[in-house]
């Protein structure tokens, strides 16, 4: 049986195609796509806006340089007309444009002294502070409440000034004068009195108890059932100062507790507290332990209302008894119960000290 021949093979298959006829194979400087087809050149993403954008930049830096050059011929054109007007720089036309001058070190500027028209006036505060009205700070507050007139017109402005020679000044329609003796006492206060210039219950007063006719005011406050040492004056200055938190006038108290007094309740004065009932933060405080534990001795700066009971009861202390037996060095030694004296004028001196009004130590009663 004949055998067929077999077809000739196309040589050309077997060969190895190029790039060129194979269209998945790319050279590298081909513009045929994947397909075959002829791309066009790949060019950078154009944002329609840069050519706005690029517009008004130029546009905007022009009009800075204009207006700065506008500017330097103003500022060129006025320095040449102070240097015409000016003399002395006429012979030196390459001179600088002035500077603008440096500033100064703040210091204490001298005060002018009282001209003829204020000789002799002086604040309204500071006017019902030394007539025994009230603290300057109390004063401030009465005016600005209009309670106070001067020559029968109601005043409301702060710093108002007035000659206390001339000038009529009265308090919801009282007339003051001006304290001509300051008064400093030292009271033995008792219990069941009340450290007020008046009540509206009618109970006793401090006031009531010294039976004078100049106006004093207690410097301070003591409990109702508190005894102890007890300041009243006429000089607001003074009583301002002590008072003050930052004058840290010491005050001694003696208390008798329901149960002994412990060391860690020692140290938890030292430390300083917050008070349970209104989270106020208190100042360290000294205190010791006297006889069986059931007496302490504290010492405290500050003046919170009623600030030893209320230390005492965050560590669960109830105090019975409480005496103040000193104030910024005053005590009422040798003075009964109920009973003052006038501050002598050691113990003046040493309490304006405490007070840091040293310029008043010469002008002592």
């Amino acid at each position: 049986m004949p055998q067929r021949k077999k077809p000739a093979q196309d040589q050309s298959k077997n060969k190895p195609r190029t790039s060129s006829q194979n269209p998945r194979v790319r050279s590298k400087n081909s513009s045929q796509n994947r397909f075959g087809k002829k791309s066009a050149p790949p060019r950078a993403f154009q944002n329609p806006y840069d050519e706005e954008r690029e517009a008004n930049d130029r546009e905007s830096t022009r009009r800075d340089t204009r207006a700065r050059g506008a500017k330097s011929k103003v500022s060129a054109s006025r320095f040449s007309r102070e240097q015409d007007d000016n003399p002395l720089q006429r012979k030196s036309p390459s001179a600088r444009p002035p500077q603008r001058p440096k500033f100064r070190r703040k210091g204490k500027t001298k005060t002018s002294k009282p001209t003829g028209e204020n000789e002799g006036l002086v604040r309204l505060n500071r006017f019902l502070s030394m007539a025994g009205e009230a603290s300057r700070r109390k004063a401030d507050e009465m005016i600005l409440q209009g309670e106070v007139t001067v020559n029968g017109k109601v005043v409301t402005e702060l710093g108002t000034k007035i000659n206390p020679e001339t000038d009529r000044v009265e308090h919801l329609g009282k007339i003051l004068k001006s304290a001509q003796r300051k008064i400093y006492i030292v009271m033995n206060k008792p219990k069941d009195t009340i450290t007020s210039l008046a009540d509206e219950k009618s109970r006793t007063t401090v006031i009531d108890l010294l039976g004078i006719e100049e106006r004093v005011y207690p410097v301070g406050r003591l409990d109702r059932n508190t005894m102890g040492v007890l300041l009243l004056t006429n000089d607001g200055d003074l009583a301002a100062k002590l008072m003050h938190p930052s004058s840290e006038i010491k005050k001694e108290y003696l208390a008798e507790l329901d149960s002994k007094f412990t060391r860690e309740g020692i140290a938890a004065f030292k430390a300083g507290m917050r008070l349970k009932d209104t989270g106020e933060k208190v100042a360290p405080a000294e205190a010791q332990i006297l006889g069986d534990g059931y007496a302490v001795r504290v010492i405290i700066h500050e003046g919170k209302n009623r600030q030893i009971h209320r230390m005492f009861y965050n560590l669960g202390y109830d105090v019975k008894k409480l005496e103040r037996v000193s104030y910024a060095g005053i005590t009422a030694a040798g003075l009964r119960r109920g009973a003052w004296r006038l501050l002598t004028p050691e113990e003046l001196k040493s309490i304006k000290k405490r007070a840091g009004l040293a310029n008043e130590l010469k002008k002592l009663v």
